[in-house]
């Protein structure tokens, strides 16, 4: 089940897909609250246990009672059962669609964010396979796809569905994993999924 102020271990929902819940502490089920989906990285695909922790303890720490004291948010974390946050768009979906009719998550204030596989599945979420659905995108070392990730512009396709969406971006320089766009000393090291 779901812990109010806490992630609960790996749930299965109805298609047999593994996520991850965390209700803010301040969750009522009559509130209206916003909802983040939060992709993992390579790490975790098939790895729920890991997906918790250590994964949600260096990435978006909920499992510190201090930090989760201060998030407003229901975030939903599913669980990838291969590379490529493509094959588990309409799963994800259905999960924020739960949160929605069954958590009290707020429609208008639905973001999106990932890390490195995941940031790329926040960009190709956001920008090509939902774009209008998500209020607000942040990115955590994440590429565009096997063309734009060694580009130094960011294409059309990408730019204009997300035009008046916030986004925030970080990526280190020294990221070796996978490298950020426009460092043409790694171009030939792109990590892709």
């Amino acid at each position: 089940g779901y812990e109010i102020g806490s992630v609960a271990q790996a749930l299965t929902a109805d298609d047999g897909t593994s996520y991850l819940v965390f209700l803010p502490t301040k969750w009522t089920a009559d509130a209206s609250h916003p909802v983040l989906l939060f992709l993992h990285g390579v790490g975790g695909i098939n790895n729920g246990k890991g997906c918790r922790d250590p994964g949600l303890t260096t990435q978006l720490p909920l499992l510190d009672p201090v930090y989760a004291a201060k998030v407003e948010h229901i975030v939903l974390v599913p669980v990838a059962r291969r590379r490529n946050w493509r094959h588990h768009f309409n799963s994800s979906m259905a999960l924020v669609d739960m949160a929605i009719s069954e958590l009290g998550g707020d429609p208008e204030r639905v973001s999106i964010a990932g890390q490195s596989m995941g940031g790329h599945g926040a960009w190709l979420y956001a920008s090509q396979l939902a774009p209008g659905r998500f209020c607000a995108v942040a990115v955590m070392c994440g590429y565009l796809d096997e063309k734009t990730a060694i580009a130094d512009t960011v294409p059309s396709a990408v730019l204009e569905p997300l035009k008046s969406v916030p986004i925030w971006l970080f990526h280190s320089e020294l990221d070796d994993a996978t490298p950020p766009p426009g460092r043409p000393q790694d171009d030939s090291n792109v990590v892709l999924s």
